[in-house]
């Protein structure tokens, strides 16, 4: 059976409250169960075809949007390691090794600057999709491509966005260091590309929206 997803659509500032299960339509399919590192829920048709998700990315820094949702307030005053937690569970949880950081705003820096100088001290070449597709390279700048797929291998189709907290040169908005719900936190476009999908608006910290996920060590 395949899972059917719907394109996504674009984002606005003041979003409606989402349930924090985020599902395409239709069934989903099974990963292949001698397929390394393939995450339980399989695959997803994006309009061109399956997505694949098992040895074609290893040996490759993976990037993900995470297919559940979260209030700006998800560090619950436990500061930045709170939220790469979230990260570094749900990739464990669908079967990815190594190390995973949030792209968030946080003491150590934008999630830019904290996640860009790990790779280049690694000598990486960037960041690629749970699918294969190359996302980034080690700038960490424009998307290449949408940042859509999930750690699930799955398809983020609504249009809620991705907490990112990126600064500009005249504001933060980073829901009070992920701290409070009531406050403003700036968000990205998983179906962006170029800077959109960092830098997308800014709404309340009340409203549930993804987090975006990249891989720090091996």
């Amino acid at each position: 059976m395949i899972l059917v997803a719907a394109c996504g659509r674009q984002l606005v500032d003041d979003d409606p409250l989402v349930d924090a299960s985020v599902q395409g339509d239709g069934d989903s399919l099974d990963a292949a169960p001698n397929a390394p590192n393939a995450p339980p829920d399989g695959a997803a048709l994006d309009g061109r075809g399956p997505l694949s998700c098992s040895t074609e990315v290893s040996g490759r820094w993976l990037a993900f949007v995470t297919a559940d949702v979260f209030r700006g307030d998800v560090a619950s005053n436990l500061g930045l390691r709170a939220v790469d937690g979230v990260c570094a569970e749900l990739a464990a949880g669908a079967g990815w090794s190594g190390s995973f950081k949030a792209f968030v705003n946080g003491e150590d820096g934008s999630g830019g600057d904290r996640i860009r100088a790990i790779a280049v001290a690694g000598g990486h070449d960037g960041w690629y999709r749970v699918d294969g597709t190359k996302v980034f390279d080690r700038a960490l700048k424009s998307a290449l491509q949408p940042l859509s797929v999930t750690e699930r291998c799955t398809l983020v189709t609504d249009d809620v966005g991705a907490w990112t907290g990126s600064p500009t040169p005249s504001e933060t908005h980073d829901c009070a260091g992920w701290t409070s719900s009531a406050v403003t936190g700036r968000y990205g476009d998983p179906t962006g590309i170029g800077e959109a999908w960092e830098f997308a608006g800014v709404g309340s910290c009340a409203v549930l929206r993804h987090l975006y996920c990249f891989q720090v060590s091996d």
